[in-house]
């Protein structure tokens, strides 16, 4: 995949996450036997993608000093969560919420940790093919 490419993904995630975190409360019907916090589930997930996305945008990075990388997405990420935070309490009536944060931060971690896994299990995985005649 190109690095345009690789960069509109990222951009257009990051832009289906400020959207959904504008969203003016009391607009979303709460639902019958709702998970409680299930916000925080949301925005784990939200996070966890947005990192695996970048990651795969600093792979080049990634090659000389792979915890750089991780460390560069999980600030990137954080720094984002908390942007929004500071919108929503700010300027879009809602309430910025630590809690948010930390399950953004916690959706970039685990993100990364699963890159991490998915990197070692594909280097792992025998190549179909080779060594056969």
């Amino acid at each position: 995949m190109n690095r345009r490419a690789i960069l509109s993904r990222n951009i257009a995630w990051a832009t289906v996450i400020f959207v959904l975190c504008a969203i003016p409360p009391g607009t979303i019907p709460a639902s019958r036997g709702a998970i409680p916090q299930a916000d925080k589930l949301v925005h784990f997930f939200l996070f966890l993608v947005m990192s695996l996305l970048l990651h795969a945008a600093t792979r080049p990075l990634a090659r000389p000093r792979p915890a750089r990388a991780i460390l560069l997405v999980i600030l990137c990420c954080t720094a984002y969560g908390g942007m929004i935070e500071i919108l929503q309490a700010r300027y879009l009536h809602r309430g910025g919420e630590w809690m948010d944060l930390l399950a953004d931060s916690a959706g970039a971690v685990a993100g990364s940790l699963a890159y991490l896994a998915l990197g070692r299990w594909k280097r792992k995985r025998p190549l179909k093919g080779v060594g056969k005649k």
